[in-house]
């Protein structure tokens, strides 16, 4: 509040001030609704929804007064960016990646029969499914996935993207069943576009860097605050609390 204070985000940071700013919060956005607006969020807060809302949108408008121009104390470069990104990319790198998947499908009938069981429960390689010896009903198929390619959310390529993107190449992920059959997947390799990855991602990437940033520079100035107490009034507003 004292750092969104000096850059002019708000004028006032004391309760009365904050209060008068909840309810003319409230009267806009009832407004806005007997308008027929669209309104995001809470029609109407209490003392402690406004709050958090408030901080959320101060954050926000303190990190980008920050940030925009060379100088400010939070802005990044694009040198910033890519050594960030070059530090975290395992973060960003699914829709610039290519899978190469293998999934073994077992009828459920036969999931809990020795030498199947093995391949859906073991401690094994992906490798290991493209050959399933000892479970004659299973089957094997192998994907290659391109997570740049567009896929309608929940959808079954969606859903195999989002299970091989969370393991190293050569990893297993743990079975899963339907009243018809077990499959289990594997990530025999992967190959991401460096470039393209830091291209699709470098928004959020830098806002990824802000954060950290801004967080880093508010514990710093909160670390040297100097903060007056009324230990008599803070005793007064608890004793009345409790009664």
């Amino acid at each position: 509040m004292a750092v969104a204070r000096e850059q002019g985000v708000l004028e006032e940071t004391d309760f009365a001030s904050l209060m008068e700013l909840r309810e003319q919060t409230n009267t806009d956005r009832a407004e806005a609704v007997r308008r027929g607006e669209v309104v995001y969020g809470l029609t109407e807060f209490d003392d402690d929804e406004f709050y958090d809302h408030l901080l959320t949108a101060v954050r926000t408008e303190v990190g980008q007064r920050l940030s925009d121009e060379p100088g400010d104390p939070l802005h990044a470069t694009e040198a910033d960016v890519e050594a960030y990104f070059a530090a975290h990319s395992d973060r960003w790198r699914t829709n610039a990646t290519r899978y190469d998947v293998v999934t073994l499908t077992v009828p459920a009938a036969d999931g809990k029969a020795p030498g199947c069981r093995e391949l859906l429960t073991g401690d094994i390689a992906a490798a290991a499914l493209q050959d399933p010896n000892g479970c004659p009903t299973a089957t094997t198929e192998q994907t290659a996935l391109d997570g740049s390619d567009p896929t309608p959310q929940h959808s079954p390529q969606s859903r195999l993207l989002q299970t091989v993107s969370t393991l190293n190449v050569g990893a297993v992920a743990p079975a899963t069943s339907t009243t018809e059959h077990v499959q289990r997947v594997g990530l025999l390799d992967a190959e991401t576009d460096t470039a393209a990855a830091l291209e699709q991602y470098r928004p959020r990437i830098r806002q990824a860097l802000l954060d950290e940033q801004l967080t880093a520079y508010l514990e710093e100035r909160r670390a040297g605050l100097d903060v007056d107490v009324d230990l008599d009034r803070l005793t007064a507003l608890a004793q009345e609390t409790l009664s």
